[in-house]
């Protein structure tokens, strides 16, 4: 450049200018956050979230509504903070390259325990949470080095924690609602961490985003009713997906009808899905019911779907599968055949004669030796369930006793008991 051209009065007043603007309005470094200050620095919010931890250099941070993130080198790694402005810890991660669970699981003959692990490891684990009960503890071994990863419940709720033999934390979650969603995963969609049901509507928050509802809008429900007509089997198989709390109870109306019936008793939510079987007169699901409808009500309307007080487990029992191409006779007097994976008949003996109705089912294994069959038949008024709970002896047999409750909507209109005995149909 010529050198003439800066000692001109038009140089001088660009280079003034040029100077006002760097001193009185300095550049954003390259590590800082394009988002407001913040109350407290950064790395105080990380020592007071996580005590002990040795900050060295913090990289980057950024901030998206109440939560700070940071990259940190420290403990001779380098790690992820996920804090929140009250410097509550939220998560911890490591690149997977130097993670433990990139090494070898040890194998032991008995469970580990947590008060088994080295005390720094204990010790670690206690500043971040008051009163930690392990229900999974992997041991790790990487390159001589043990790493202990950790999942249970606190004070603070439910929390997954890897730390290294030497004190140092590998990674942290924290679930405080104890919800299935991190609270890390909660702020960042808006919900509340410490609410399972963020926007009242009754359905848990997990529940409402696996099933397409919004966890923060009450008006926008979950769906958890699925309908798959079988025509050639003429079935509607009805799905419920259920979560833990609530009962879930299908309902049907035909055309002529003002009222609407329960399909049988309301199945206790336990956060599996339970499918119903309804049969379809002609294969014409219109004629058979114009409408299916699925409810929840109070849990202690709901029978368990499974048999929690299954005691049976000394022994080997023979369950099937699928009861298809076999039948159960029943009292040594009623026979139960299965056509297909969802119809059947039951066959009386009436006189010199016999009775044949048709019903849709459903069979699914209840318990170690136990298993649930509904039986579901179409009515003049409707439909009438049967509820077989199915006990299977220890000796390997396919037969057992069972326990039969007979249903009209979902009123109990007969009960009873015997045994029964699966074979192949003839």
């Amino acid at each position: 450049m010529n050198a003439g051209i800066l000692n001109t009065p038009a140089a001088s007043w660009l280079v003034g200018c040029a100077l006002f603007v760097l001193l009185c309005f300095p550049q954003t470094p390259a590590n800082a956050a394009s988002s407001p200050a913040l109350p407290v620095p950064v790395r105080e919010l990380i020592e007071e979230a996580a005590p002990g931890v040795e900050l060295d250099e913090i990289e980057r941070w950024s901030q998206s509504g109440e939560v700070v993130r940071a990259i940190v080198r420290g403990d001779g790694l380098r790690r992820e903070f996920a804090v929140n402005l009250d410097a509550e810890l939220l998560a911890v991660s490591i690149p997977v390259d130097a993670h433990a669970a990139g090494g070898v699981p040890l194998q032991s003959g008995r469970p580990f325990d947590f008060d088994d692990a080295p005390e720094v490891v204990q010790d670690r684990v206690n500043s971040l949470v008051s009163h930690f009960a392990a229900t999974t503890i992997a041991v790790y071994a990487r390159d001589g080095v043990l790493s202990f990863e950790m999942a249970g419940s606190s004070e603070q709720g439910e929390v997954e924690i890897t730390v290294r033999e030497d004190g140092a934390l590998l990674a942290y979650l924290i679930d405080s609602d104890a919800d299935g969603l991190s609270d890390l995963d909660e702020l960042q969609r808006g919900l509340d961490p410490d609410s399972n049901d963020t926007d009242g509507d009754g359905f848990p928050d997990r529940f409402e985003l696996e099933r397409g509802g919004d966890a923060a809008d009450a008006g926008d429900r979950p769906v958890f009713m699925e309908l798959k007509f079988d025509r050639a089997a003429g079935v509607m198989l009805i799905s419920l997906h259920t979560f833990e709390g609530r009962a879930f109870a299908v309902e049907a109306k035909r055309q002529q009808d003002r009222v609407w019936r329960r399909l049988g008793p309301a199945i206790l939510g336990d956060g599996a899905t339970h499918t119903h079987a309804i049969p379809v007169a002609g294969g014409d699901f219109a004629a058979s019911a114009a409408l299916l409808r699925a409810t929840v009500v109070d849990a202690e309307e709901g029978l368990a779907a499974g048999d929690p007080d299954d005691s049976d487990s000394g022994g080997v029992c023979s369950v099937p599968e699928t009861l298809v191409g076999r039948q159960i006779v029943v009292n040594n007097e009623q026979r139960l055949i299965f056509r297909s994976k969802t119809r059947g008949e039951v066959v009386d003996g009436v006189g010199g004669g016999m009775v044949i109705t048709p019903f849709a089912y459903t069979f699914r294994r209840s318990g170690t030796c136990k298993a649930r069959l509904s039986l579901t038949f179409n009515t003049s008024t409707g439909f009438d369930t049967t509820i077989y709970r199915l006990t299977f002896g220890a000796d390997g047999a396919a037969s057992g006793i069972f326990v039969a409750a007979e249903y009209e909507g979902d009123a109990v209109e007969d009960r009873y008991d015997g045994n029964f005995t699966i074979t192949m149909n003839p």
